[in-house]
Order: C-alpha cells, then structure tokens, then sequence
C-alpha cells in the first residue's frame, strides 16, 4: 500500500509526528506499506530523522537559499508538490493540516486516490477567524486560509482530530460531522520511559512549550513564586519565544526560577526525566486554545505527573486524579495549589502517581497503537 504524506511545510524539530506515525509502519510491515513525505518546505535539523533514509521530498519552486524564502514562496510551489504526490502513484494521500491542503486535493482529484486529512489545531481556528478579526494586510492570507480548509474538508473522505475538543471546533468551521473523528497521536513510549535516579534534594518544576501568553507561562512562573512559601522547589523553563525577555526579567527578582531556554529531543527527555512534575498552563489567546499538548504525554511517559490548565484538547491527555491534576483555566491560585499538592505527596503517592502516569500512555496514547490506527484507516480508505 503506497502512503503520500503531504504538508506545506516540514520542520524537524518540532514536527516529528509527520513522519513517526508512518515510519512506525513501515518499521512494523515494512511489505505492506510504502510511504513518501511530501512538502513544500523542508527543515530537517534532527540527524537521526535526516540520515534516516525516510523517503522525504522538497517540492519548493525556487530551491536552496534559507527556509524562510522557501516558506514565502509556497504559493509557486503547488503545481510541483500535487505532481510530486500523484507521481508517486498512491493508494491514500493523507494530508496534515488542513491549510495549505491544495497540493494533496489537487492529487487527489487527479488520481482519484481517497484523501485523509488530519487537523492539528492553527489550520481549524485559521477557518474559524473571521476576516474583520486581522488587520487589512493580513486578511488576503486568511481568506487563502478559508479557501484552502474549506477544499480540504470538501475532498475529505475522512477528517481527523488530534482531540475530541479539536473535532467539535472542525465541525464547527464547516467539517462535515460524518466524515469527523479522533485520531489522538501517539508519543514514542520506547523513546520517552522513566529514568529512575535519586530524589533531587530541591524538587524541580518543569515548563516545555512556546514562550508565550496562549502556553499561560506567565501564569506558571506567578503560581511557582506562590506555591514556594509552602514547596520548596526550582522552576525550569524550556523553550523560545516572544516573552524570553520578560521571563528573564522574572527570573532575576524570583531566584529559583531558571529560563533554559531552548534544548534538543535528547536533552528535553533528560530534563523531563529529572523533573518532579511538568506544568502546561496553556490558555485562550486569540481564538486559539490548545488542542493536545503533547508535551504532557511525553512527561507521563518519563513517569512525570503533569499539571494543565482545562483548556482546549489539554485535559484529554491525561487522567483528572490518577496521572496529574486539571485545574481551572487562567485560576492562578489554583495552579499553586496543584503544585503544591503533588509536591508535597509522600514516597508512595508520588510513586503511585507516576506509575499511573506511564501506564495511560501505554496503554491509550502510544505511539505503536496510534499508528496501528492509522494502519487500519489506511486499508479501510484504500480498499
């Protein structure tokens, strides 16, 4: 069975999920299924994934020269991406991201190969924004953004969510319910397992994500600086973005906070590994709300207890009570109490807590099942 994967733009990191799901696949039957990648735009700054042999191809118009110029210049490049797809002759194409969906609608109108297209969350609330809500010179990319969801809900034969949440918000920008489900996508469970080291003397809180209002990292450093008085403990934050500056403003009047700025896979496993807990206070900000937060199953997985905020798919990811704890959405007070709460749990509570933790990723978010999933959807489209 031949895979055409399809996206507009492929970096690694962070995307790794474009292409684990089908390598797992081909790894696991590797005569059943034949994949290729197909973008318009492509970043591979992970050596493991480059020298992987993955059958990966840049269908950019203007080549070479930096990612960014390649990026800008997508519109160009959709003739040669839908040409690169159909040559390859597929039994399914599934597309990622529902935005710059033309290359894999245009191959599949062509081929008459059935179209999957699975939603990750920037492309629906794309859909979902109103053209009044962007200034004058945004809105003629926008309404490309409008054009191209509504193409590829229409091609469709089946439209996957990465979260209940996010399948409710795709119904909602014009999804045809019938054609809506769930896909969860799976984490690398041999990848992301515990370490079992010594108890840190200080125990240390954990952010990973986007430096930003809509990842409520702001939040988290005011809840950590809260909760001190009553939990001893560090807060490390691990990322990039818009609010670097005014967190390393934080860290220098609130000592045991540390910016770490950003990390590789490697390094971003190790530090979750040594982490007491993982906090993911993610947020509404501009009509976007998350819609998974993988980084929490990749906490559990390490054995970590998480901590989110419920918003969005966040909540979906873990177990209320059992794996972490889901507070109210923007409840700061809140938020100290949780991490207060698991910080403070004795020897086997906490071990409790991070056995379950590991446990339903597994057993319900893995990476091996997700893509056994995916495995079977293939066959069922493809016959």
């Amino acid at each position: 069975m031949r895979i055409a994967v399809s996206l507009g733009t492929l970096r690694i990191p962070p995307t790794y999920f474009a292409v684990q799901h089908t390598e797992r696949l081909t790894a696991a039957d590797p005569q059943r299924f034949s994949v290729r990648t197909v973008a318009m735009a492509v970043e591979i700054a992970d050596a493991a994934v480059r020298e992987g042999g993955l059958d990966i191809v840049e269908a950019a118009a203007l080549p070479g020269g930096s990612f960014r110029r390649r990026e800008v210049t997508m519109p160009l490049s959709i003739g040669r991406a839908a040409r690169a797809i159909s040559g390859f002759a597929p039994d399914v194409i599934h597309q990622h991201f529902a935005t710059w969906s033309s290359p894999a609608v245009r191959a599949a109108e062509q081929s008459g190969a059935p179209l999957i297209v699975t939603v990750h969350g920037a492309d629906v609330f794309a859909a979902l924004r109103p053209l009044s809500a962007v200034p004058v010179q945004g809105r003629p990319m926008l309404a490309w953004h409008h054009r191209s969801v509504r193409r590829a809900f229409e091609g469709a034969r089946t439209v996957l969510a990465v979260s209940r949440f996010l399948a409710g918000q795709a119904i909602a920008a014009g999804a045809d319910p019938a054609r809506v489900d769930v896909h969860f996508q799976g984490i690398d469970t041999d990848f992301f397992t515990p370490e079992h080291t010594v108890e840190p003397e200080v125990p240390e809180v954990l952010f990973v994500g986007a430096f930003s209002t809509a990842k409520g990292v702001l939040d988290l450093v005011q809840a950590s600086t809260d909760a001190l008085p009553r939990a001893e403990h560090r807060l490390a934050l691990v990322g990039r973005g818009p609010l670097h500056g005014a967190l390393t403003a934080a860290a220098a009047s609130a000592p045991h906070v540390d910016v770490v700025g950003s990390l590789d896979r490697l390094a971003v496993r190790d530090r979750i590994r040594r982490a007491s807990v993982l906090v993911l206070p993610t947020q509404l900000h501009n009509g976007w709300r998350e819609a998974a937060g993988l980084v929490l199953l990749e906490a559990q997985a390490c054995g970590v207890p998480v901590i989110a905020y419920d918003s969005g798919g966040a909540p979906e990811m873990l177990d209320d009570g059992q794996t972490g704890v889901v507070v109210p959405e923007r409840d700061v007070p809140a938020l100290a109490r949780a991490i207060v709460d698991v910080l403070t749990l004795n020897s086997s509570e906490r071990d409790r807590l991070r056995t379950a933790a590991r446990r339903f990723v597994v057993e319900h978010r893995s990476l091996a099942a997700s893509a056994a999933e995916l495995g079977e959807r293939y066959a069922g489209l493809a016959r």
